[in-house]
């Protein structure tokens, strides 16, 4: 198993807090994901009520390459939703996206625990 990153570790607790005014976002049957460049915010949130947690995959590109990356990590449960903040220089762009992992069995911060995998998702930072 290869962690996704030790960069951008981050599970915060229930609150619904609405992700206005978002560029990219994606929803789907298992989750909602998205996130709003004011502020550099992900927002990560279950719709099935299930034992599965929910998490965003996401990568920081900046000059060609990518410079963090790391997993924003919803194991609230249903209708729970979680936001991870970050603080990216506003001349790059963040790619994400969003997938589904056992977390009774698996460890959620690697990403080969992950399935239901959305397809990617891109917006600048600034």
């Amino acid at each position: 198993m290869t962690p996704a990153s030790t960069h951008g570790r981050d599970s915060r607790g229930p609150g619904r807090t609405s992700a206005p005014h978002s560029r990219q976002s994606i929803y789907n049957t298992y989750y909602f994901a998205c996130f709003k460049p004011y502020g550099d915010k992900f927002f990560v949130d279950d719709n099935e009520k299930d034992s599965r947690s929910v998490g965003i995959y996401w990568q920081f590109w900046q000059y060609g390459a990518v410079q963090r990356s790391g997993i924003c990590l919803d194991r609230n449960g249903e209708g729970h939703e979680s936001r991870c903040d970050k603080n990216f220089p506003e001349n790059g762009y963040v790619r994400f996206h969003a997938g589904r992992c056992d977390g009774s069995s698996q460890n959620c911060w690697y990403l080969d625990s992950y399935t239901n995998w959305s397809g990617w998702v891109s917006t600048n930072t600034g």
